[in-house]
Protein backbone atom coordinates (compact mmCIF):
# COMPACT_ATOMS: atom_id res chain seq x y z
CA UNK A 1 0.00 0.00 0.00
CA UNK A 2 1.15 3.33 -0.97
CA UNK A 3 1.55 5.87 1.74
CA UNK A 4 1.09 9.99 0.33
CA UNK A 5 3.72 12.07 0.16
CA UNK A 6 1.98 14.46 2.61
CA UNK A 7 1.60 11.57 5.62
CA UNK A 8 5.18 10.81 5.13
CA UNK A 9 5.69 14.58 5.89
CA UNK A 10 3.72 14.61 8.91
CA UNK A 11 4.95 11.19 10.32
CA UNK A 12 8.46 12.68 10.02
CA UNK A 13 7.80 16.04 11.69
CA UNK A 14 6.36 14.38 14.45
CA UNK A 15 9.21 11.80 14.94
CA UNK A 16 11.37 15.23 15.46
CA UNK A 17 9.91 16.66 17.89
CA UNK A 18 9.10 13.90 20.20
CA UNK A 19 12.00 12.30 20.45
CA UNK A 20 14.20 13.40 23.59
CA UNK A 21 17.40 15.12 23.37
CA UNK A 22 20.56 13.42 25.13
CA UNK A 23 22.37 16.58 25.27
CA UNK A 24 19.87 17.81 27.80
CA UNK A 25 20.14 15.62 30.01
CA UNK A 26 24.16 16.01 30.59
CA UNK A 27 24.26 19.73 30.60
CA UNK A 28 25.74 21.24 34.59
CA UNK A 29 23.35 22.51 36.96
CA UNK A 30 23.49 26.42 37.04
CA UNK A 31 25.97 27.93 39.50
CA UNK A 32 23.94 30.02 41.98
CA UNK A 33 27.00 31.25 43.73
CA UNK A 34 27.18 34.96 44.76
CA UNK A 35 30.57 36.61 45.13
CA UNK A 36 30.80 39.21 47.88
CA UNK A 37 34.00 41.27 48.42
CA UNK A 38 34.17 42.96 51.84
CA UNK A 39 37.21 44.85 53.27
CA UNK A 40 37.79 44.71 57.12
CA UNK A 41 40.02 47.00 59.18
CA UNK A 42 41.49 45.72 62.47
CA UNK A 43 43.29 49.31 64.79
CA UNK A 44 45.75 47.84 68.41
CA UNK A 45 47.30 50.08 70.57
CA UNK A 46 50.78 49.14 71.44
CA UNK A 47 53.30 50.71 73.45
CA UNK A 48 56.51 52.42 71.95
CA UNK A 49 59.40 50.64 72.50
CA UNK A 50 62.41 53.17 71.65
CA UNK A 51 62.34 57.05 72.55
CA UNK A 52 64.76 59.21 70.73
CA UNK A 53 65.89 62.71 71.85
CA UNK A 54 68.04 65.16 70.07
CA UNK A 55 69.99 68.00 71.42
CA UNK A 56 71.11 70.99 69.71
CA UNK A 57 74.67 72.54 70.25
CA UNK A 58 74.92 75.79 69.47
CA UNK A 59 78.22 78.51 70.58
CA UNK A 60 79.34 82.18 69.37
CA UNK A 61 82.79 83.04 69.24
CA UNK A 62 84.92 85.77 67.99
CA UNK A 63 86.64 83.34 65.55
CA UNK A 64 85.48 80.23 63.64
CA UNK A 65 87.86 78.03 65.22
CA UNK A 66 87.43 79.15 68.63
CA UNK A 67 83.11 78.89 67.62
CA UNK A 68 83.85 75.37 66.39
CA UNK A 69 85.79 74.34 69.41
CA UNK A 70 83.36 75.57 71.96
CA UNK A 71 80.48 73.20 70.04
CA UNK A 72 83.10 70.00 70.02
CA UNK A 73 84.07 70.63 73.80
CA UNK A 74 80.09 70.82 74.35
CA UNK A 75 79.00 67.89 72.39
CA UNK A 76 81.54 65.85 74.24
CA UNK A 77 79.95 67.14 77.36
CA UNK A 78 76.54 65.68 76.43
CA UNK A 79 77.94 62.30 75.11
CA UNK A 80 79.34 61.73 78.21
CA UNK A 81 76.30 62.73 80.03
CA UNK A 82 74.45 60.23 78.04
CA UNK A 83 76.85 57.45 78.50
CA UNK A 84 76.52 58.06 82.22
CA UNK A 85 73.04 57.65 82.49
CA UNK A 86 72.91 54.43 80.38
CA UNK A 87 72.66 55.13 77.23
CA UNK A 88 74.40 52.83 74.25
CA UNK A 89 77.24 54.94 72.79
CA UNK A 90 76.44 53.08 69.32
CA UNK A 91 73.14 54.52 69.61
CA UNK A 92 74.55 57.87 69.30
CA UNK A 93 74.59 60.04 66.25
CA UNK A 94 76.79 62.87 66.18
CA UNK A 95 76.67 65.63 63.13
CA UNK A 96 79.55 67.72 61.63
CA UNK A 97 80.32 70.96 63.37
CA UNK A 98 78.43 73.53 61.19
CA UNK A 99 80.84 77.01 61.34
CA UNK A 100 78.99 80.28 59.61
CA UNK A 101 79.12 84.16 59.89
CA UNK A 102 76.02 85.87 61.55
CA UNK A 103 76.11 88.59 59.71
CA UNK A 104 78.75 90.01 56.41
CA UNK A 105 77.10 93.66 57.42
CA UNK A 106 77.35 94.66 60.92
CA UNK A 107 80.54 94.35 63.24
CA UNK A 108 79.46 91.89 66.09
CA UNK A 109 81.34 91.13 68.60
CA UNK A 110 81.31 87.23 68.15
CA UNK A 111 80.47 87.13 64.38
CA UNK A 112 80.80 83.41 64.01
CA UNK A 113 78.03 80.99 64.83
CA UNK A 114 78.98 77.26 65.49
CA UNK A 115 76.38 74.07 65.71
CA UNK A 116 76.17 70.58 66.03
CA UNK A 117 73.04 68.29 66.80
CA UNK A 118 73.22 65.09 69.04
CA UNK A 119 70.88 62.44 68.25
CA UNK A 120 70.60 59.54 70.83
CA UNK A 121 68.36 56.70 70.59
CA UNK A 122 67.27 54.02 73.68
CA UNK A 123 64.37 50.95 73.71
CA UNK A 124 65.08 51.97 77.53
CA UNK A 125 61.68 54.02 76.86
CA UNK A 126 61.78 55.18 80.95
CA UNK A 127 65.42 57.01 80.27
CA UNK A 128 63.46 59.55 78.14
CA UNK A 129 62.91 61.77 81.06
CA UNK A 130 66.31 61.85 81.96
CA UNK A 131 67.37 62.69 78.50
CA UNK A 132 65.59 65.52 78.34
CA UNK A 133 66.68 67.38 81.33
CA UNK A 134 70.01 65.90 80.27
CA UNK A 135 69.99 69.04 77.87
CA UNK A 136 69.44 72.12 80.32
CA UNK A 137 72.28 70.63 82.57
CA UNK A 138 74.46 70.38 79.48
CA UNK A 139 73.35 74.24 78.10
CA UNK A 140 71.90 72.86 75.02
CA UNK A 141 68.58 72.65 73.55
CA UNK A 142 66.74 69.88 73.35
CA UNK A 143 63.92 68.15 70.49
CA UNK A 144 61.76 65.07 71.65
CA UNK A 145 61.42 62.80 72.90
CA UNK A 146 60.13 61.42 69.98
CA UNK A 147 58.84 57.40 70.54
CA UNK A 148 58.75 54.65 68.12
CA UNK A 149 57.34 50.85 67.57
CA UNK A 150 60.31 48.92 66.12
CA UNK A 151 59.26 45.99 67.20
CA UNK A 152 56.16 45.56 65.68
CA UNK A 153 55.70 41.99 64.46
CA UNK A 154 53.33 41.03 67.48
CA UNK A 155 50.80 44.05 67.36
CA UNK A 156 50.70 43.70 63.34
CA UNK A 157 49.20 40.12 63.61
CA UNK A 158 46.87 41.12 66.40
CA UNK A 159 45.70 43.69 63.98
CA UNK A 160 45.34 41.87 61.11
CA UNK A 161 43.38 39.34 62.88
CA UNK A 162 40.80 41.81 64.32
CA UNK A 163 40.49 42.55 60.36
CA UNK A 164 39.89 38.93 59.59
CA UNK A 165 37.39 38.72 61.96
CA UNK A 166 35.48 41.76 60.76
CA UNK A 167 35.21 41.13 57.54
CA UNK A 168 33.63 37.60 58.23
CA UNK A 169 31.16 39.21 60.53
CA UNK A 170 30.45 42.33 58.22
CA UNK A 171 30.12 39.09 55.37
CA UNK A 172 27.70 37.45 57.99
CA UNK A 173 25.24 40.23 58.16
CA UNK A 174 24.97 40.79 54.90
CA UNK A 175 24.26 37.15 53.94
CA UNK A 176 21.68 37.25 56.89
CA UNK A 177 20.05 40.14 54.88
CA UNK A 178 19.83 38.41 51.71
CA UNK A 179 18.41 35.13 53.12
CA UNK A 180 22.10 33.02 51.79
CA UNK A 181 24.94 31.79 53.80
CA UNK A 182 28.53 31.67 53.37
CA UNK A 183 29.79 28.87 51.62
CA UNK A 184 33.10 29.64 50.71
CA UNK A 185 36.36 32.14 50.10
CA UNK A 186 37.10 32.69 46.58
CA UNK A 187 40.49 35.09 47.34
CA UNK A 188 42.01 36.79 50.38
CA UNK A 189 44.32 40.60 49.52
CA UNK A 190 46.05 41.75 53.08
CA UNK A 191 46.18 45.84 51.91
CA UNK A 192 49.26 46.19 54.53
CA UNK A 193 50.08 47.51 57.74
CA UNK A 194 50.38 50.34 59.11
CA UNK A 195 52.02 52.33 62.24
CA UNK A 196 49.79 55.35 62.85
CA UNK A 197 50.57 58.16 65.16
CA UNK A 198 50.83 58.39 69.16
CA UNK A 199 47.33 58.08 70.43
CA UNK A 200 45.45 61.04 72.27
CA UNK A 201 45.22 58.84 75.64
CA UNK A 202 48.78 59.34 77.02
CA UNK A 203 49.58 57.72 80.42
CA UNK A 204 49.94 58.84 83.62
CA UNK A 205 52.47 61.48 84.11
CA UNK A 206 54.88 60.85 86.72
CA UNK A 207 55.71 63.03 89.36
CA UNK A 208 59.05 64.97 89.14
CA UNK A 209 62.07 62.76 91.23
CA UNK A 210 64.94 64.89 90.27
CA UNK A 211 65.72 64.89 93.87
CA UNK A 212 66.25 60.98 94.28
CA UNK A 213 68.39 61.21 90.85
CA UNK A 214 65.39 60.20 88.30
CA UNK A 215 64.26 62.57 86.10
CA UNK A 216 62.93 66.38 86.68
CA UNK A 217 60.97 66.47 83.16
CA UNK A 218 58.35 64.03 83.04
CA UNK A 219 57.35 62.42 80.16
CA UNK A 220 53.99 59.86 78.76
CA UNK A 221 54.57 57.66 75.96
CA UNK A 222 51.05 57.19 75.54
CA UNK A 223 50.64 54.40 72.80
CA UNK A 224 51.13 53.53 68.80
CA UNK A 225 48.16 52.87 66.69
CA UNK A 226 48.98 50.03 64.32
CA UNK A 227 46.21 49.42 61.27
CA UNK A 228 45.68 46.53 59.26
CA UNK A 229 43.40 45.81 56.47
CA UNK A 230 42.05 42.69 54.68
CA UNK A 231 40.10 42.27 51.53
CA UNK A 232 38.28 38.81 51.44
CA UNK A 233 35.50 37.73 48.62
CA UNK A 234 33.21 35.29 49.97
CA UNK A 235 30.83 33.17 48.35
CA UNK A 236 27.10 33.30 49.10
CA UNK A 237 24.67 30.73 48.56
CA UNK A 238 20.72 30.51 49.35
CA UNK A 239 20.61 28.97 52.66
CA UNK A 240 20.35 25.27 53.19
CA UNK A 241 21.98 24.89 49.38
Amino acid sequence: MRVPFRSLLVLAVTAAVTVPSAAAGQAPPPNDRTPLSVTGVGIVEARPDRAEVTYVVQRLARTRNAARGAVARRSRLVLRRLRSIGIDPLSIRLSEVDVSRRSARRKLEKPFIASATVAARTQRVGLAGRMLDLGPRAGVDTRGPEYELIDDLAAREQATTKAVNAARRRAEAVARGLGRAIVGIRSISLDGSSGGGFDSQLGSVPESTAGAGGPSIPTAPGTIRVEASVTVVFELAPSGG
